[in-house]
């Protein structure tokens, strides 16, 4: 019993020693890959459960970064996993974000770049630390700047290692010999376009810049909007390839491509509308449908629009519209329209309504509904008439 109680005693005493060269160099490969994945991975700095192995959120993050950069989706920070979370790359995070990142020194993040847009939108910064070099003895500032250019362009990241978008910085010896990628090149040209026929392969595809004839002007009195939503008390005014993001604190109105909040999304959309009860902005296109809330688009989409009880003669969605406090959501279809009840996520009986017996002076087709000032706007477009905006009580 003596004997006993002496262990006993022990034990405490014995689990204060230091920790081993192995536990300190456990609790440093779970520091760095916390850091990795705030930075890279849209992980929130104030998850504190990465200590725990039976944290899913951190395997999910884990296998995500690992799936995209090639590696074995273990979900668990294997030698390969933390020798890739060691080398330099581009400072630009995986996943759909904007925000601006502080340096971190030489041999970490390299640079990092902002998607097309005003004021600092398309700006490029470097980082000062590293040894920029025009070979390979240092740091590439030609690979660098080229791929940084392609975020300026409005690319976002390759999964495709042989990729210049591909993240990771790879350092090439025989520089005169780099070309693009073909995953490169149908990136540009799926935003820019094909480039003019030339007799000479250039060293990167030659890109036609949209012209002010190309681009949409919010002033233009012609000017018809593919779709409107509200966003988190924004507007989103879309059109073509691009949209406008009005909010309430900045009066002149944001322009950008909607390939640099949300890469997957198509552009020239259908209808767009905000369902506040589920934080949800839903974006249609043909026969389609996609869920987004902020910069995210929500996985198991797109989906088709008879999911939502549309009969199979149905294959567009003209405009949509949420009326918040009633939870019934408008689908304006040719001069039809539905209404559906967010509730038991149903189309309602008794529908589809003729546009014209409702919605008096609205002539179809309807191109785009907004509910403002406990209103609804129906901004409507037809062929004998010029564009117009109509303010309804229903």
């Amino acid at each position: 019993m003596r004997l006993a109680f002496l262990v006993l005693l022990c034990l405490p005493v014995c689990s204060a020693y230091p920790l081993s060269g192995t536990a300190k160099q456990e609790d440093s490969n779970r520091d760095l890959a916390q850091q990795y994945l705030e930075n890279y991975y849209n992980l929130k700095t104030d998850v504190k459960q990465f200590r725990r192995k039976e944290s899913n959120l951190i395997v999910k993050k884990i296998r995500r970064m690992q799936k995209f950069l090639g590696l074995a989706a273990t979900g668990k920070l294997d030698s390969d996993t933390l020798e890739v979370m060691r080398k330099p790359r581009c400072g630009v995070p995986d996943v759909e974000h904007g925000d601006f990142y502080p340096f971190d020194g030489s041999g970490h993040s390299l640079a990092h770049a902002y998607p097309p847009g005003p004021g600092l939108y398309g700006d490029i910064h470097f980082d000062d630390d590293e040894k920029w070099t025009e070979d390979a003895s240092g740091t590439n500032l030609f690979l660098v700047a080229a791929h940084e250019l392609g975020h300026s362009l409005g690319l976002f990241h390759s999964a495709n290692t042989e990729a210049l978008m591909y993240p990771l910085y790879n350092s090439f010896t025989e520089l005169v010999r780099f070309r693009l990628s073909q995953d490169d090149v149908n990136g540009i040209q799926s935003l820019y376009g094909p480039p003019p026929a030339s007799t000479e392969e250039p060293l990167v595809p030659t890109i036609s810049i949209p012209s002010g004839s190309g681009t949409p002007t919010k002033c233009d009195p012609a000017l018809s909007f593919d779709a409107i939503s509200t966003l988190r008390g924004e507007y989103l005014f879309f059109k073509d390839r691009y949209f406008w993001r009005r909010s309430h604190w900045n009066s002149e109105p944001e322009f950008h491509l909607i390939s640099a909040f949300w890469p997957s999304l198509p552009s020239y959309l259908d209808a767009a509308y905000e369902a506040n009860s589920r934080d949800t902005v839903f974006i249609f296109k043909g026969n389609e449908f996609w869920a987004i809330r902020g910069n995210e688009v929500q996985a198991g989409y797109p989906r088709g629009i008879h999911t939502l009880g549309f009969p199979p003669t149905i294959r567009k969605i003209d405009a949509a519209v949420s009326d918040k406090e009633k939870k019934k959501t408008y689908f304006f279809v040719e001069d039809k329209y539905w209404r559906f009840d967010e509730y038991s996520q149903s189309l309602e009986q008794g529908f589809p309504r003729l546009i014209a017996d409702d919605f008096p002076g609205v002539e179809p087709k309807v191109d785009a509904v907004l509910q403002a000032f406990g209103k609804k706007t129906l901004i409507s477009l037809s062929v004998q008439e010029s564009p117009g905006i109509f303010m309804i009580s229903k």
